[in-house]
């Protein structure tokens, strides 16, 4: 469904052509209704940039999200694991990489993504959360306010900081 468009406006051409074409030879009645049916089909994209500049206008980064990033900000560049969501901006305001971040920036996303969920679910083991931070060569963990404690408190041994954010938990790896 997602490309039927295309399809669509080459059969639908040829029949536009002949109508425009008939339009200017035609009387005005004709020309003002081939005009508003052109406005007609135009304004969808006109309504669709309208109300997405509203919605990026209107989008606001959680505070601590970005008191966190912030504070990454001023850390040597690492790997960042953290939520998809909040995987996509790490990037975008410091020098660090993430785990998880952009859908088709990251490979392997849906994986990494079910991972994170069960992590914060509470069906990720702590062992094999630090298994994948040693993997992965993992510097820095940001955490969002539902995970569960048994996972904050697994990284405690392995943080040389751990900084509160309101409900966030930023970890800084030895």
């Amino acid at each position: 469904m997602f490309h039927l468009h295309l399809p669509l406006c080459i059969v639908g051409a040829p029949v536009l052509h002949d109508l425009l074409a008939a339009a200017t030879r035609g009387p005005r009645w004709k020309q003002g209704a081939v005009a508003v049916l052109l406005a007609a089909l135009a304004q969808s994209p006109l309504a669709v940039t309208w109300r997405s500049i509203g919605a990026a206008l209107n989008y606001q980064v959680p505070t601590p999200v970005m008191d966190a990033i912030q504070r990454l900000a001023h850390e040597p560049a690492g790997r960042v694991y953290t939520t998809p969501h909040i995987g996509t901006l790490v990037p975008a305001y410091s020098a660090h990489r993430t785990y998880v971040g952009h859908w088709f920036l990251t490979p392997d996303y849906s994986a990494r993504q079910a991972q994170f969920n069960g992590l914060v679910e509470g069906h990720v083991a702590p062992a094999e959360f630090i298994a994948l931070l040693e993997r992965e060569r993992i510097r820095y963990v940001l955490l969002p306010p539902a995970t569960p404690p048994a996972i904050t408190e697994t990284l405690e041994p392995l943080a040389r900081e751990r900084v509160r954010f309101d409900k966030y938990t930023l970890a800084l790896l030895r």
